[in-house]
C-alpha cells in the first residue's frame, strides 16, 4: 500500500474554468480536477473538491483563509489566475507552508484598454446612444440630445502609479490631457518625463482631476479609500472610473453623490459584491446605480477578458504549479516558505 501511494500522482485541483493551455501544461505530471459548474465553488465545496490537492489554483471570487487550508493538509501551493490576491490569507499560507502566486504582468494592457473604454463610454455617452439608435431606428443627429464631455485637454487623476496605472496615462497622451498621479513610490524621472505626469497628493489629485481612474491594489490601506468624504473633495462634474476592485470604493456613498449631482458619473468593470473576503459586503450592485443609465456605465469584471492575455494568465498559473511540482520555487510567488 505505500509503494502504491508513493505512486500516486499530485492532485491540482481548479476552482474555475481556465483556458484549457494551462491544465495541458499540467496534465503530464498529475491529476487536474476542473470545477465544472457555471458558479463559484462554497469554502465547503471547494474542500472536498481539492480534497488530498497539492496545488490549487484559486479565481477571484475565491475566499481561501486558514480554516479551509487546514481542510487541506497536503496544499503546497495556492496559484491565482490574474493580479490580485486579497482573497487569499498570505500569513496563513505561509505558517503552513503554502505557497502563493499570482500573474502580475498579463494583464496590463488589457486592463487599461478597458478603463479608457470605460472613461470614454461614461464621458460621450455611447451606451446611451448605442440604446436609442437601437430603440429607435431611424434616429440620427440631434443638436440637444445625449451632450457628453470633452476628453482631450482635460485633466486626468490616476489613483496608483503601478504597470496598470503607467498603461493609463500613457494611452492619455493622444488626448492631450494634463495628468496628475497619486502613489507612495514614484516611479523613475525619466518615466514622468514620458507620460508627462505629475506627482501630487490625494486631497489635489481628487479637486483638480476632471476624471479619476482607480489603479489601486485592494488591501487595508485601500478598503473603501473612495467613501463619502473623499467625493466630497471631487469636482461636482468630474467623472470616477474603477476597473481595480470593488472594494477601494464605497458604493453607497457614490449612489448618493451622483443623486445629489455630487459626481458627474461613474464606470466599473469591478464591485464590491464580487469580494467575499469581506462579510459586510452588499450581495449586488445596488438598483439605484443599476438604473441610473445617464450616468453610469457598467462591464461584468471584463479587465482580462482577451483571449490571449486569459491564455497567458492561465500558462502563468500553470507554470507556477509546475514549479513547486518540481521542487523549485515559483517565481510569481508572493510570500516565501
Amino acid at each position: 500500500m505505500s509503494n502504491a501511494l508513493a505512486m500516486a500522482r499530485p492532485i491540482v485541483a481548479y476552482s474555475h474554468r481556465p483556458p484549457p493551455e494551462g491544465p495541458a501544461l499540467l496534465a503530464d505530471r498529475a491529476d487536474v480536477r476542473i470545477w465544472a459548474l457555471d458558479r463559484s465553488p462554497t469554502p465547503d465545496e471547494l474542500a472536498v473538491h481539492a480534497r488530498d490537492a497539492i496545488a490549487l489554483c484559486f479565481f477571484v471570487p475565491d475566499r481561501i483563509d486558514g480554516a479551509l487550508m487546514d481542510r487541506l493538509p497536503a496544499l503546497r501551493i495556492l496559484a491565482g489566475f490574474g493580479k490580485g490576491f486579497d482573497n487569499v490569507d498570505v500569513p496563513a499560507a505561509t505558517e503552513r507552508g503554502i505557497w502563493v502566486t499570482n500573474v502580475a504582468t498579463a494583464l496590463t494592457d488589457a486592463t487599461a484598454d478597458l478603463a479608457w473604454g470605460l472613461l470614454l463610454a461614461n464621458a460621450r455617452g455611447v451606451v446611451r446612444g448605442d440604446a436609442r439608435v437601437r430603440e429607435q431606428p431611424d434616429s440620427g443627429w440631434d443638436v440637444a440630445a445625449d451632450l457628453g464631455r470633452s476628453v482631450s485637454g482635460a485633466t486626468l487623476g490616476v489613483y496608483g502609479f503601478g504597470l496598470v496605472g503607467r498603461a493609463i496615462a500613457e494611452r492619455s497622451l493622444g488626448f492631450r490631457m494634463n495628468v496628475l498621479y497619486c502613489d507612495p513610490v514614484a516611479p523613475p524621472r525619466e518615466v514622468e518625463e514620458r507620460l508627462r505626469a505629475r506627482r501630487v497628493d490625494s486631497a489635489t489629485l481628487l479637486a483638480q482631476a476632471d476624471f479619476v481612474v482607480l489603479a489601486l491594489p485592494l488591501i487595508e490601506a485601500t478598503y473603501k479609500l473612495i467613501d463619502a468624504a473623499a467625493l466630497a473633495q471631487m469636482k461636482p462634474s468630474a467623472m470616477l472610473v474603477n476597473p481595480a476592485r470593488g472594494s477601494i470604493v464605497n458604493e453607497a456613498a457614490i449612489a448618493l453623490a451622483l443623486e445629489r449631482g455630487e459626481l458627474g458619473g461613474y464606470a466599473a468593470d469591478v464591485f464590491e459584491h464580487e469580494d467575499r473576503q469581506y462579510a459586510s459586503r452588499p450581495t449586488r450592485l445596488l438598483r439605484s446605480l443599476v438604473d441610473d443609465r445617464r450616468r453610469t456605465v457598467f462591464t461584468p469584471h471584463l479587465g482580462t477578458a482577451v483571449e490571449a492575455d486569459r491564455v497567458a494568465l492561465a500558462v502563468a498559473q500553470a507554470r507556477a504549479v509546475c514549479a513547486v511540482l518540481g521542487g523549485e520555487v515559483p517565481v510569481s510567488a508572493v510570500n516565501r516558505v
